[in-house]
């Protein structure tokens, strides 16, 4: 149950990036392949795939640091059957003993930080695939499919589209059924029972995933401008260290978060600032990386002429690099304000009571059993997400249309 979870949960994410690798891919070569005889099953197997290795390679084993990290999925799908990521919550919620915690977070960082080392390794290979490669639109080529090989991927994204349909039917039928004498009917009382949980709760997520996204997706090019434009030395190395958090299991940077400013002159627990840093610096490697990629292919003869002409950095940074820069930012924001919407792990140790967010309120309600108010809570949390999406994804295309 856990492991079919968590593979649903963090497909789209690396479907996402698969694409992308994809999109740097040169199309000739498909045509080639398929010019000169080979089938689609062939071109799939032996051009695509082995194209295609590091950045499978690199999906993978950013899955596993998430799957080891998450305690969430063990707890509720997982019953009885323990992880180390459940132990350290339970060492802080249920023993209140910090240090076993710690400890055990410890334990979980090791594999993670060995994975990071290897990801680090393999991206370099990712990165000349999908950036070395002179991508022309008139070379575009459309692979058919025909043959057992194509077929099966078919059958597998179907089944996956299926079972995620069926995944997000049982929530929001749980959201408004209940069952009577084993017959199920609809009711809108799960709702007005769930005003009592949410109250202030959705509102407070929206401004803290809002703020996060903002403040993350501006230190994430501010980041890339000085990495990849001003090349100023040491950069590389804070670049590295901001994308440590990602691989860092969430239990562990919260309770890191707790030990560092909980004194004088930085006692931030029990404010929403707490929460807010924790988010932006979590989540900090993503903006970074969508800003560095997107920075990357920036014409330098663009900010040489405007150095030859005698522009200041700032305004170079403001009327060129920022204009052309506007989809990173976009992109930056929609995931770092999906990321807090539905974040648990790294937080969960940071708000308090009077001070909860709605994956926070909906986790307690599924702890308690109450599957139907915590069925009403994740239905919001996907509308805001979703509606939050289409809005940016409308900018985005109207961005590229300008282009």
């Amino acid at each position: 149950g856990i492991v079919a979870m968590q593979s649903l949960g963090f497909t789209s994410l690396n479907a996402l990036m698969l694409i992308g690798v994809i999109n740097g891919i040169d199309k000739s070569l498909f045509n080639s392949s398929l010019d000169l005889g080979g089938n689609s099953s062939y071109t799939i197997t032996k051009i695509l795939i082995p194209l295609m290795r590091p950045g499978i390679i690199v999906v993978g084993l950013l899955t596993f640091v998430r799957s080891l990290a998450d305690f969430s999925t063990p707890i509720i799908i997982g019953g009885s059957f323990n992880v180390l990521a459940t132990h350290a919550y339970l060492n802080v919620v249920a023993y209140s003993d910090l240090p076993m915690a710690a400890a055990i977070s410890i334990l979980l960082f090791i594999p993670a930080i060995i994975a990071f080392i290897l990801y680090r390794v393999l991206i370099k290979d990712s990165n000349i695939i999908t950036r070395t490669n002179f991508r022309d639109e008139s070379n575009e080529t459309m692979i058919r499919l025909e043959g057992f090989f194509p077929r099966l991927l078919q059958i597998i994204t179907f089944i996956f589209l299926t079972m995620m349909i069926l995944q997000y039917m049982s929530i929001f039928l749980s959201a408004i059924t209940k069952q009577r004498f084993g017959t199920m009917y609809f009711t809108l009382d799960n709702i007005r029972e769930s005003k009592n949980y949410i109250s202030g709760s959705i509102i407070r997520s929206i401004l803290y995933s809002f703020t996060t996204g903002v403040i993350g997706s501006i230190l994430g090019f501010l980041i890339s401008y000085y990495l990849e434009i001003r090349k100023i030395r040491g950069m590389k190395a804070i670049d590295f260290i901001s994308t440590i958090p990602y691989i860092i299991p969430g239990t562990f940077f919260g309770l890191g978060y707790i030990l560092a400013f909980n004194r004088y002159p930085l006692e931030l627990t029990g404010t929403g600032l707490i929460v807010i840093l924790n988010c932006i610096f979590k989540q900090l490697p993503l903006p970074t990386k969508v800003s560095s990629a997107v920075i990357s292919q920036i014409n330098p003869q663009i900010t040489e002429a405007c150095k030859d002409l005698g522009a200041h950095e700032l305004f170079m940074l403001k009327d060129v690099v920022t204009p052309m820069s506007k989809s990173a930012f976009l992109i930056s924001f929609v995931n770092n304000f999906t990321a807090t919407m539905t974040t648990i792990g790294s937080i969960i140790f940071l708000v308090y009571p009077g001070k909860k967010l709605a994956t926070l309120v909906m986790f307690d309600a599924i702890q308690s059993g109450k599957y139907r108010i915590g069925s009403v809570i994740a239905c919001l949390i996907i509308l805001i997400t979703l509606t939050m999406n289409i809005i940016f994804s409308k900018f985005l295309l109207e961005e590229k249309n300008v282009y």
